[in-house]
C-alpha cells in the first residue's frame, strides 16, 4: 500500500482467475480439486487509494497421485464352465447370469500340475475339450483414475481375455478372426515350464468405471 492508505483488498488469483478475496486480510486459502497442470499464482492487495500491488509469481504444479491396486490375487476364487458348449460371446456380458457356474480358487486346471481346483476336460482323454470360461468380478473405487491394467496371465494353452463384456487381448490364439470360438485351438502347443509360467500384459484403459468390473 501507499505510504498513509490501508489495504482495503486482498485477492489471490491463479493464472488470472481470482480464486478467492477478503477485505479483512486474507490468511489462508484452502484450493479445493484444482485442476492437472501447471499454474501461477499471484497475491494482489488494493489499497484505499484504488492502488493494487501484486506479489512475485509462485509457480506451482498439480499431478495425480500415483497408486496401484492389486484387483484379483493370484489364489482367487473364479466362477467356471467346464462341460464343452459353446457359449459364443454372451457368457463374457455382465449381465450374463452365471450363478449356476462352479467356482474354485486358482490355480484352476487338470493334470496334476498343483492345481488348487480341477476343471474337466470331458468324458475321453483322447478328445478332451477344447474351451473353458472363466468369470472374476473385481471392484474399482470411485475417484480413482486408472491408466492402465497390468496382467499376469497364466494359460495352458491359448486364452482370450474379456474386460465388461469386450475382448481386451489375446495370448497365444490367432489374431487373423475377429472372434475366437469354442472349438479354435491355440497357435502353439504349452509345454513343461511354460505350463507355470507367468505371462504379463499391459493393457491402457480409460473410463474403468467404479464399482463392480468383469474379467
Amino acid at each position: 500500500a501507499r505510504t498513509g492508505a490501508a489495504v482495503t483488498r486482498l485477492e489471490l488469483l491463479s493464472d488470472g482467475v481470482r480464486l478467492a478475496e477478503s477485505a479483512t486480510g486474507l490468511c489462508r486459502y484452502d484450493w479445493s480439486n484444482p485442476p492437472f497442470g501447471t499454474h501461477t499464482l499471484i497475491a494482489r492487495a488494493t489499497d484505499s487509494t484504488g492502488a493494487t500491488t501484486d506479489s512475485a509469481p509462485t509457480p506451482i504444479t498439480v499431478v495425480r497421485q500415483s497408486v496401484t491396486t492389486p484387483f484379483i490375487a493370484s489364489n482367487a476364487v473364479w466362477k467356471y464352465l467346464d462341460n464343452g458348449s459353446n457359449q459364443g460371446t454372451n457368457w463374457a456380458q455382465p449381465n450374463f447370469n452365471g450363478n449356476a457356474w462352479a467356482s474354485g480358487a486358482a490355480r484352476l486346471g487338470y493334470g496334476g500340475d498343483g492345481e488348487e481346483t480341477t476343471v474337466s476336460y470331458g468324458p475321453s482323454s483322447s478328445s478332451k475339450y477344447i474351451a473353458t470360461y472363466f468369470r472374476r468380478g473385481f471392484f474399482v473405487p470411485a475417484g480413482v483414475v486408472y491408466t492402465t491394467l497390468n496382467f499376469r496371465l497364466q494359460r495352458d494353452d491359448g486364452a482370450v481375455v474379456w474386460l465388461n463384456g469386450r475382448e481386451l487381448f489375446r495370448s497365444n490364439l490367432s489374431a487373423s478372426v475377429s472372434v475366437i470360438s469354442y472349438t479354435d485351438l491355440a497357435t502353439t502347443a504349452v509345454a513343461n515350464q511354460d505350463e507355470h509360467a507367468f505371462f504379463p500384459t499391459t493393457v491402457p484403459v480409460a473410463n474403468l468405471p467404479a464399482g463392480v468390473n468383469l474379467i
